[in-house]
């Protein structure tokens, strides 16, 4: 049953207006912390592992996806709707760096998956390997997307947000292979997580383990899943163009929630990132002047 309910010009915009705010407080969150996650990988020696890397690529890409956030909150103020053929052109390289994103939490997830139920072939595959290859199916996807995308432009007019760099067939198909990869992500750790549990792991380390699956596929969950289901919703009951778009903005939150949190899963819930991170950022460091600052000043 179609949803006919229509929007005016003028909520559509405030509408806007107030989630540019709330993604742009968010965006801001997420550079700060994907920066460092990629800055700590490059200076520490420890993390240096398949998984290390391909995190740290995801932070980058996290990172540039961000950037259209700056033109979607001019655009919302401004109240400048624009073709969709020149948001095409705006946002390709965000959609691209989404998308490049999604396979690399795909590879990284199913490099999870070799590592705890076949572990032997795991050591067997080298780092430079695995990340050339996780590479290389990502810019044939992210660029096949780009490429289909280009033969779909249209002239209707549109707020430039990600999305909307892909329209019509295109989009249709992009939010549907977008969905069922990452039903793949949390299938894949849905299987870790069984066999960590049927594992004779120790349950001390058991619990660590699984914390931080939990958080990750919760936050995975909650952002870029839920967010390509509401999406393909939203396509096939909602009717009116300016409406689909208003709710499609309504959704930013739930991704920025999930490109601001890596910082904050990894920090608090991996000892090795939270001691990296810390000596990157010299706080160990800090702690101690401090500590030594007080015990003089209290003598």
């Amino acid at each position: 049953m179609l949803i006919t309910a229509t929007i005016t010009l003028d909520s559509f915009f405030l509408i806007a207006q107030i989630f540019s705010v709330i993604d742009a407080t968010m965006t801001i969150i997420g550079i700060i912390g994907n920066c460092i996650i990629v800055a700590t990988t490059l200076r520490s020696k420890k993390l240096r592992a398949t998984c290390n890397i391909l995190i740290a690529i995801e932070a980058f890409c996290a990172t540039i996806l961000t950037v259209i956030q700056l033109d979607f909150t001019y655009f919302a103020f401004a109240k400048l709707p624009i073709p969709q053929s020149l948001c095409f052109k705006i946002a390709s390289p965000c959609a691209a760096a989404l998308d490049f994103e999604v396979i690399i939490v795909l590879s990284i997830a199913l490099e999870r998956y070799l590592s705890t139920s076949h572990p032997v072939f795991h050591k067997r595959i080298e780092t430079k390997v695995y990340v050339r290859i996780a590479c290389i199916c990502a810019t044939i996807y992210a660029a096949s997307f780009r490429i289909l995308a280009y033969f779909t432009v249209m002239e209707v007019p549109v707020i430039c947000i990600a999305p909307f760099a892909t329209i019509g067939v295109a989009q249709t198909v992009w939010i549907v292979v977008s969905f069922f990869i990452n039903v793949g992500v949390i299938l894949l750790y849905l299987l870790i997580r069984r066999k960590l549990k049927g594992s004779g792991t120790e349950m001390a380390d058991y619990h660590k383990i699984n914390k931080s699956l939990q958080t990750h596929v919760c936050v995975y969950l909650f952002g870029w899943a839920s967010v390509f289901a509401v999406c393909i919703l939203i396509m096939v009951f909602v009717e009116d163009p300016l409406l689909t778009q208003a709710l499609l903005i309504i959704l930013g939150p739930q991704v920025y929630m999930n490109i601001s949190s890596a910082f904050f899963v990894y920090y608090f819930r991996s000892t090795m990132y939270r001691q990296e991170i810390r000596r990157f950022l010299g706080i160990d460091k800090m702690v101690a002047v401090i500590k030594v600052v007080f015990v003089s000043a209290t003598r």
